[in-house]
């Protein structure tokens, strides 16, 4: 297990200035760059098809996974996931799987 790192900078500034409500803005007394949220320029990255993962689940999605990491730190990702599940368990953000539909389940290996 790595030890974990001084965590992401960005998230940090992400998180202390993230408008406290759904659809609310505020404006950020500092700049965000948002390559800091990002691996590398350049790293590998899987793409498929798929749908939203929250209901109604709809279709027309095209999911990237990256295939590199960007460090953070455990408080960061329970700030994270507190922030986005409004406070609840992450437990309650799950769906049941959904039929393909047609869609065929290939997944492409893309370098930027």
């Amino acid at each position: 297990m790595e030890t974990p790192g001084p965590g992401n900078p960005a998230l940090t500034t992400t998180l202390k200035y993230a408008p406290p409500k759904a659809r609310e803005s505020i404006t950020c007394p500092t700049f965000i760059d948002p390559r800091q949220l990002l691996p590398r320029p350049g790293t590998a990255y899987i793409r498929y098809s798929g749908s939203l993962t929250t209901p109604g689940c709809n279709e027309g999605v095209e999911w990237y996974v990256m295939l590199e990491t960007v460090p953070v730190t455990p408080e960061q990702v329970l700030a994270f996931g507190q922030y986005v599940s409004g406070g609840k368990s992450l437990a309650q953000n799950s769906r049941p799987v959904q039929p393909l539909n047609g869609r065929a389940f290939d997944l492409q290996y893309d370098c930027a």
